[in-house]
């Protein structure tokens, strides 16, 4: 998997990669409606779950050369003692927040969300696309909010903007975040085909 990240993140235009930080839940609901303890029945724990993120955080940032994004929500934030690993702090963070399902909120709106600790604010808000958000294709869909406008995407991109008080090109930054990501992701599935071959032919003999 890391063979195929080698890179990601890097280039100019590339947007950091995302640690999504959110399973196991702490809890399940089952089909008859009950509640399951999932952290119980597979034995796990806060201390745990939230020591194996950081160590699975820092070790692929380690690999890939760059620092990653932290996604996650509210309770799941919560259930896993978040102030005992400040480090997560260190990284932007990409919050799933559902307070808004169904449409984008205004630029006021969006600023009165709060933020998780040890967050000053998020860098990007996730919102729930039930009942309004949808794709050309009429698919419901998440739809992200960018705090900080430009000026915060050219710097999560490695986009760097003039030394003036011209606002800088978005469109530009967008073409570049678009290019890259064809390439990069044209990379990922030709190893994965290479990585699927190998394993076939082994298979055969």
């Amino acid at each position: 998997l890391f063979r195929s990240l080698e890179g990601i993140g890097t280039n100019v235009g590339e947007l950091p990669i995302a640690f999504d930080l959110e399973w196991p839940p702490r809890e399940t609901r089952l089909k008859d409606g009950t509640i399951e303890d999932t952290w119980g029945k597979w034995k796990c724990s806060s201390n745990q779950i939230r020591d194996w993120g950081l160590a699975c955080l820092e070790r692929g940032e380690a690999l890939t050369g760059h620092t990653w994004a932290v996604y996650t929500y509210r309770y799941f934030w919560k259930c896993i003692e978040r102030h005992k690993a400040p480090e997560y702090g260190k990284r932007p963070l990409w919050l799933a927040d559902y307070g808004y399902a169904g449409k984008v909120p205004t630029a006021e709106q969006a600023h009165a969300i709060k933020t998780l600790a040890p967050w000053d604010k998020p860098a990007i808000v996730q919102h729930d696309g039930d009942g309004g958000l949808k794709l050309p294709n009429g698919r419901d869909a998440d739809f992200n909010v960018l705090f900080g406008g430009e000026e915060l995407l050219a710097q999560l991109s490695g986009v760097k903007l003039p030394d003036s008080d011209t606002l800088p090109d978005l469109a530009s930054i967008l073409a570049a975040i678009s290019a890259s990501r064809q390439q990069t992701m044209g990379a990922i599935v030709e190893a994965s085909i290479d990585e699927y071959r190998r394993k076939d032919r082994k298979s055969v003999v």
